[in-house]
């Protein structure tokens, strides 16, 4: 409750601001059409005058004519601000359209120089004349025509006078509802005239600019937020209300644009029949009500055929069109009231402040309703009380994000604690797989290492064993299954130390050896140990080593060749018939290193290029049904990549399914000649 009595003193004390800001000059209270500016004058508080009152008035005829009124002979009087429409003239109900004259007689004991006028649209054309003599004219006063119609402010200096002189308006009206004064003229002197009109210029400036920019605003949150439609509504309300106001009033609009009075007309009154509907449209946005929307569903009906007449008609027409929006207005303000009730009933948030904002725009647009209407004489403020509205919705708004972000901060903070809790417990959960996870790896590692152990012991006594028969005297036959028995062991050896290797190269336990080896000797036994199970398939097998091929190198003989003999035998594996090449060339040579290629290709079954990756993958073999039938532990080629990398190389494969695959190793081994 607190922040809601805030909020209102803080909307009433910025409305008295922008009242302040235009504040209007003095009412002169004419009486029997004159001005007495002496007694204007001796009060020091007073530098400048509205002329609302009653004026001398002379009715010029229904006649169109271009020439200077003549002395009229007789005058009457006419109150002002106001029309002539259906005042009584010599006993005749006077029409519309015609011309007349309004004068004032102005008093003073001696010379007055240097008076300043200010005179707003009329709704028509009018002439200023000062003794008799046109100052200034406004459109073509007695001209018909829609191209002599201009509405716009003016800004005159009197000629010097003494004693009496006479300021008059000659008036014409063929194209509006009624003729007249409508607005009284403000008459003083300069610095009060002109800070008059700048303040009021300048407030109708701000606010306006200020609706173009929420305006603006609202449409683009309603462009990347679509779910807040009722942005979209406000922002296109705002923009009826900028060009409304920048419209009329000073009419800032053919001031900055060059426009004629048949674009800023229809822009004035289309603007002021679209905002009303979305006003209440954008009422029944923020606040979802049971009440029906009929309407609203009227209002926007009744405001869209006025502007249609208003794009098809000319003033005289469409300007008849403003009391009935009067009554548009009544119902829709009572729509609005209604659904504001029903959301301050309800408790809905903002609720409150909206009411307010709604009540400022009903009671400033009534009174410029009531000020065209010429029932009371006041200014047009119907711009600041929709910008009141305005900053209303503002206010609550703010009190919404504000409400918004308390109640974050506390599924915040509720989130953070849960959260601690969570990291907690799976701390804790990560600390205890982490532990169970080293403990299987060091069971892992124990294991393989007694395997190691265990099966190579025998196996070695196996291999000695069939080493010894190969050396004795051997039937042809028997020959043949000891080899076959030797390779196979040989085979199980392979396998061991791959086994070996892999667990010590993930616990980042393998040591290289540097030491000095013939390259071309290690690629060509590596090469026989694979060749005979090749050419027993009839696949051929060539080995190509280029001519700069360094005779030796610094590094890992048995790691090395293990590389190359993965690679050869992945490629035996998967390859049925064609062609296994292994090429080897130099890469670079620097002062200190080598750097080698060695190029595995065959013409086998191919890998998908979806599978490229997880080839490498310890235990992982391409899973397709072209590839079930070879079989493997899946460790050749991840080994060699993992040893390769640990030489500061790597294995790149490229691969074409049914054409065959091409294993690419590159590594840097030393030069023999840099070590100690």
């Amino acid at each position: 409750m607190i922040h809601l009595v805030r909020n209102i003193l803080f909307v009433f004390l910025l409305s008295s601001q922008f009242l302040q800001c235009g504040l209007s000059p003095s009412r002169a209270s004419l009486t029997d059409g004159s001005l007495d500016w002496d007694f204007v004058s001796s009060n020091e508080r007073v530098a400048c005058v509205r002329l609302n009152g009653s004026w001398k008035f002379a009715w010029l005829g229904e006649e169109p004519k271009r020439e200077l009124p003549k002395e009229p002979k007789e005058f009457g009087f006419q109150t002002v601000p106001g029309s002539w429409t259906g005042e009584i003239w010599q006993g005749k109900i006077l029409p519309s359209n015609g011309k007349a004259l309004y004068r004032l007689e102005l008093y003073s004991s001696g010379p007055v120089e240097s008076l300043h006028l200010l005179s707003f649209d009329q709704g028509t054309n009018y002439r200023i004349l000062f003794n008799g003599v046109p100052i200034h004219e406004v459109g073509r006063v007695g001209d018909p025509s829609l191209d002599a119609l201009s509405l716009l402010t003016s800004y005159v200096v009197l000629p010097t006078w003494s004693k009496k002189a006479n300021l008059d308006f000659e008036i014409s009206n063929y194209n509006y509802r009624k003729g007249g004064l409508w607005k009284p003229p403000v008459l003083g002197k300069a610095e009060c005239l002109n800070r008059f009109y700048l303040d009021r210029r300048d407030l109708e400036a701000i606010v306006s600019g200020g609706m173009l920019f929420l305006s603006l605003f609202h449409i683009f949150v309603s462009v990347f937020y679509k779910q807040e439609r009722s942005a979209l509504v406000l922002g296109f309300f705002c923009l009826s209300v900028f060009l409304r106001l920048y419209s009329t009033g000073h009419r800032l609009l053919p001031e900055h644009f060059e426009v004629g009075h048949s674009v800023y007309l229809r822009i004035e009154f289309i603007s002021w029949f679209m905002s009303m509907p979305l006003g209440v449209h954008f009422l029944y946005l923020v606040f979802p009500t049971e009440l029906r929307k009929i309407g609203l569903y009227m209002g926007y009906a009744v405001a869209i055929g006025f502007s249609l007449i208003t794009l098809a008609t000319n003033p005289a027409t469409y300007s008849h069109l403003i009391v009935p929006s009067y009554g548009l207005y009544l119902g829709l303000g009572l729509n609005a009231a209604l659904v504001l009730g029903d959301a301050v009933r309800r408790g809905w948030s903002g609720a409150w402040i909206y009411l307010i904002g709604f009540l400022s725009i009903l009671l400033m647009v009534g009174s410029e309703i009531l000020y065209h209407s010429e029932v009371m004489d006041s200014w047009e403020l119907g711009g600041v009380g929709v910008a009141l509205f305005v900053l209303s919705n503002a206010l609550s708004l703010s009190q919404k994000l504000l409400h918004e972000f308390k109640e974050k901060e506390r599924v915040q903070e509720m989130l953070n604690r849960n959260l601690e809790e969570l990291v907690g417990r799976r701390t804790k959960e990560l600390e205890s797989a982490r532990d169970e996870a080293q403990a299987a790896n060091r069971a892992k590692s124990e294991f393989l290492i007694n395997v190691d152990h265990e099966v190579r012991t025998p196996m070695n006594g196996i291999m000695g064993i069939t080493e010894m028969l190969l050396d004795s005297e051997l039937k042809p036959d028997q020959r043949e299954m000891v080899e076959l028995l030797k390779r196979s062991g040989d085979a199980m050896m392979i396998i061991l130390g791959t086994m070996l290797d892999a667990s010590n190269l993930e616990k980042g336990t393998l040591l290289l050896l540097s030491k000095k080896f013939v390259l071309r000797a290690a690629l060509y036994e590596a090469a026989m140990r694979i060749e005979h199970l090749i050419k027993r398939k009839g696949v051929k097998f060539t080995v190509d080593i280029t001519e700069n091929l360094p005779e030796a190198a610094m590094g890992d003989e048995e790691r090395f060749k293990k590389m190359i003999l993965g690679l050869l035998e992945n490629a035996e594996k998967f390859t049925k018939e064609g062609e296994i090449s292994l090429k080897a060339e130099l890469l670079e040579e620097t002062d200190h290193n080598y750097k080698l290629r060695f190029v595995v290709e065959d013409t086998g079954i191919g890998i998908p290029e979806d599978k490229l990756n997880t080839i490498f993958t310890p235990f992982q073999q391409v899973d397709s049904g072209v590839t079930k039938p070879f079989q493997g532990a899946g460790l050749g080629l991840s080994l060699c990549r993992a040893l390769a990398r640990k030489m500061d190389g790597d294995v790149y494969v490229r691969s074409e399914p049914g054409k065959g695959s091409a294993f690419t190793l590159e590594l840097y081994l030393a030069k023999p000649e840099i070590q100690p």
